[in-house]
C-alpha cells in the first residue's frame, strides 16, 4: 500500500508542474593529449550525446545535448538542453584522474496537460570537479557538481533562481576503448525551488562511451 501511494504521489507531482531532468552528467576522466570521446545514453533524461576532447596534456572541453519528447494525449512535453564546458585535468599514478570543469547550459521545457501550459527556458552555470579511476576493464567516477539556474516561465513572465547540488556517480565496464556505463545523480536544491519547476530528486541513465582516439589502436 505504501509503494502504491508513493507512485501516486510521483505521478501527481509530474502532472502539477514541470520537472527538471538533468542530462547524464558527463565525467570524462581524460588521460591523454588528443583523446576524443563520444557517449550515447538513454534514461530519465530521455536520449542524449556527450562529446569530449583533450587538445593538450591538461586542457579539455566537452559538449552535450539531450532531448525528451512525450506525446501522450493528456501529458505532452518537450525538453531540450545543451551544455558546453572547459576544464583542466591531471593524471596521477597512471589510472587516477582529477578534473575541474566549468560549464554553461541552456534548456527549454514545454509541458502541456489539461490543467497546465508551461513554457520554461533556463540558463545555467556549473562547477564540476571530477575524481575518476580508470582500468583496463572499467572505470568509476564521482563528481559533487554544483549548478546555478536562472529560470524564466515565458507564459506567465515568472522568473526565479535555483542552486542545485548534483552529486553524480558513473560506473563503466568494458574494454579500454568501449565502455557500457550507468550514470546516477541526485538533484538537491540548496534554496527553495519555484512551484512551477521541480528538480527530479534522483535520475539514472545508461549508455555507451567510445574513446575515439584509441578505437584503431
Amino acid at each position: 500500500m505504501k509503494k502504491l501511494l508513493f507512485f501516486v504521489a510521483i505521478i501527481s507531482l509530474f502532472a502539477s508542474c514541470t520537472i527538471y531532468m538533468p542530462e547524464a552528467i558527463y565525467t570524462p576522466t581524460f588521460r591523454n593529449k588528443g583523446e576524443k570521446q563520444a557517449e550515447f545514453y538513454g534514461g530519465f533524461a530521455g536520449a542524449g550525446v556527450n562529446l569530449g576532447y583533450a587538445p593538450t596534456e591538461h586542457l579539455a572541453t566537452t559538449l552535450g545535448f539531450s532531448s525528451q519528447v512525450s506525446n501522450d494525449t493528456t501529458d505532452k512535453s518537450n525538453r531540450n538542453q545543451v551544455n558546453l564546458a572547459l576544464g583542466y585535468y591531471e593524471v596521477h599514478h597512471k589510472n587516477v584522474t582529477l578534473e575541474y570543469f566549468g560549464g554553461f547550459a541552456h534548456g527549454k521545457y514545454i509541458h502541456i496537460t489539461p490543467k497546465l501550459n508551461q513554457n520554461i527556458s533556463f540558463n545555467s552555470l556549473y562547477f564540476q570537479p571530477d575524481f575518476g579511476i580508470t582500468g583496463k576493464y572499467g572505470e568509476l567516477a564521482f563528481t559533487p557538481r554544483v549548478a546555478y539556474f536562472s529560470l524564466n516561465e515565458l507564459n506567465s513572465a515568472s522568473k526565479s533562481q535555483l542552486l542545485l547540488f548534483q552529486p553524480t556517480l558513473n560506473f563503466g565496464f568494458g574494454y579500454k576503448k568501449v565502455y557500457f556505463f550507468v550514470n546516477q545523480s541526485l538533484q538537491l536544491p540548496l534554496n527553495k525551488a519555484p512551484d512551477w519547476f521541480t528538480p527530479l530528486p534522483y535520475s539514472i541513465n545508461i549508455g555507451i562511451r567510445i574513446k575515439l582516439s584509441r578505437i584503431f589502436e
